[in-house]
């Protein structure tokens, strides 16, 4: 999984009041993250339903037939590539309610116009699919070899230079090479993320007291831009709880004097 991450900090500034000396001095933190999990949801890979939707640098799911729940793994069995069997079932539009590992079932395509190499998430360059004239086997490794891409009958046709095709296997259950009929591929692209450009904290300036049951509370909230971030959640928390806490929503308590990083 690549994780990236920004980090911005905003000061604000609590006062102490005129005659306390209990005021709590507050460093608010915002954290914007733009994630591209390890494990996602199923809902997020989309079904592609023409060569035109092929993108180099994408990730791909590689399934055998239409909507079904068999796809193809980074493991082998032999010198073949492993039926992975998905928990729930698929639809025609995405992967339903599964959680995908990319790890395991995840491929990249790189290329264009339909001529694209295979490799796998977990392995890179390390994990290519090509095929060296060994009967029906699939070989993984550092060969680099482009396929061909065509849709037929909304299903997609990936051949080798040879011609054999990539198919899935469903009397043995396995994803390999053929020449004769098996059952051809749907491939399903994991949507790109929009990442989040700021985050905006407000307010800038407070004053909390932890004496007595007035001004001992902020709250504090958090603008995520784009609008279209994949994902605008806050998690708020404290560097010294004994100082100041904050709850799920981003409100601010002073517990005691001092400073804490919220």
């Amino acid at each position: 999984m690549k994780l990236t991450k920004s980090l911005w900090t905003k000061l604000i500034t609590i006062g102490l009041g005129a005659t306390m000396a209990l005021g709590v001095g507050l460093t608010a933190s915002k954290v914007a993250e733009g994630v591209q999990a390890a494990t996602s949801a199923g809902t997020e890979w989309v079904r592609v339903t023409s060569v035109a939707g092929l993108t180099s640098g994408d990730k791909y799911v590689f399934m055998g037939g239409s909507a079904s729940t068999n796809v193809m793994g980074v493991t082998r069995a032999g010198t073949y590539q492993d039926r992975i069997v998905l928990s729930n079932v698929t639809n025609s539009t995405d992967l339903g309610s599964n959680t995908i590992d990319d790890q395991n079932i995840g491929w990249v395509l790189t290329g264009s116009n339909g001529v694209f190499t295979i490799s796998s998430v977990k392995d890179g360059t390390s994990g290519y699919l090509f095929y060296s004239g060994s009967s029906n086997a699939v070989n993984y490794g550092d060969t680099v070899m482009n396929w061909t891409f065509t849709y037929v009958s909304n299903l997609f046709v990936v051949t080798a230079p040879n011609a054999r095709i990539l198919q899935y296997n469903s009397s043995q259950p396995r994803f390999a090479t053929y020449t004769s009929d098996q059952v051809k591929l749907s491939l399903y692209k994991q949507n790109a993320s929009v990442a989040v450009s700021s985050v905006d904290v407000s307010p800038a300036t407070a004053t909390i007291y932890s004496g007595g049951t007035a001004n001992r509370t902020v709250q504090l909230g958090a603008t995520v831009l784009p609008a279209t971030a994949t994902n605008k959640n806050v998690n708020w928390s404290s560097s010294n709880s004994g100082i100041a806490s904050v709850n799920s929503s981003g409100l601010v308590t002073a517990v005691a004097a001092g400073s804490a990083t919220i």
